[in-house]
């Protein structure tokens, strides 16, 4: 396993943006260290156990005492992501009082943009969290394209012409019920739409919320580490469901590349973008922001945004949980905390 963790360099060219320009020498302190993951959309107190369980490992492996715990919002679509960071920023006040922490924030998809607005509050109240860095896990900085879907939009786009014409073709090779229909495709989506919850909203490209974002990285001063994970064989992960069987039955005789490029349309923005299964991959990386020299990024390929529904995905292929990403996690407060010269 320590082979494997040395994968993750942030000192070399995993990084799109090249070696780290801030340097950190510090003495060794007496503060406590200590990881807090903020949770994604929908993620319930379970999610994090085996990322928990593996940093906590990780560390040891090197000697260090690092206490990682779980931050867990229950309103994450209910409540904007300003309001979940306010309240996570006083949360965090209240579990860390009376104990010097040193602090690293470990943010999944949204919770990567509320771990953002915390070292904004937490800059204007003059610090009173002693927040060493922040590390983001597929986190949409530029949007999700999937926060804007609606039944509408389904409908339309399967019944333009080009994608008619793709489903009459693969229909003609492949028969199935006549039952069948392109709006009945949109019944696949069903279950797993997104409702239109202000903390949804947030996450739609171009949203107020993600500009007042962009604008706040321009002028960070506090290390931020976004990781992105790219996949793009959607289809291989798409198991079969006997309650929708004619349905799944005939997503099954779409070929690989087809399948692949409608899923990344449909819920990655675009035919042939890369991305984690969620997020596009320049998203994840913030690439059309202007940012300072204090946010670095990692790549890790293969990897996956979360363990979604409809899909068999390995749980270790999943970003939180994936190896590369628990090393960077690991030499990001390593570089970042005060266990001694670096």
């Amino acid at each position: 396993m320590s082979l494997t963790l040395n994968s993750c360099d942030l000192f070399g060219s995993g990084s799109p943006r090249g070696p780290r320009k801030q340097v950190r020498s510090a003495a060794a302190s007496d503060a406590k260290k200590i990881i807090v993951i903020l949770n994604g959309l929908w993620q319930n107190s379970e999610t994090y156990n085996v990322t928990i369980l593996n940093l906590v490992a990780a560390f040891e492996a090197e000697g260090l005492m690092v206490e990682v715990r779980s931050l867990v919002e229950v309103a994450t679509s209910k409540k904007t992501i300003d309001q979940q960071a306010r309240e996570a920023f006083e949360e965090l006040k209240q579990q860390l009082a009376g104990d010097k922490y040193e602090i690293i924030l470990v943010g999944h998809s949204q919770g990567g943009l509320r771990g953002s607005r915390i070292l904004t509050l937490n800059k204007r109240e003059g610090s009173p969290l002693d927040i060493r860095g922040l590390v983001t896990l597929g986190t949409p900085w530029e949007g999700a394209p999937g926060a804007a879907i609606t039944k509408s939009s389904i409908q339309s786009f399967l019944n333009k012409k080009p994608v008619t014409y793709l489903f009459e073709g693969v229909n003609h090779v492949h028969p199935i019920d006549e039952a069948f229909s392109i709006n009945a495709i949109s019944n696949v989506f069903d279950r797993y739409f997104p409702t239109h919850d202000p903390g949804v909203r947030d996450m739609v490209p171009k949203s107020e919320f993600l500009q007042t974002t962009a604008a706040s990285l321009f002028n960070n001063d506090i290390p931020i580490l976004s990781v992105a994970g790219v996949n793009a064989e959607a289809k291989s992960f798409f198991y079969y469901d006997a309650g929708n069987a004619n349905y799944m039955r005939y997503i099954q005789k779409i070929p690989p590349i087809v399948f692949n490029s409608l899923y990344a349309r449909i819920l990655a923005g675009g035919w042939y973008s890369k991305h984690d299964m969620l997020v596009p991959l320049d998203s994840q990386l913030a690439k059309n922001i202007s940012k300072s020299n204090t946010f670095e990024t990692y790549t890790v390929k293969g990897a996956i945004h979360d363990l979604l529904p409809g899909m068999k995905i390995p749980p270790d292929k999943v970003i939180y949980n994936h190896i590369e990403t628990i090393r960077c996690i690991v030499e990001f407060t390593k570089h970042n905390c005060a266990f001694g010269v670096i």
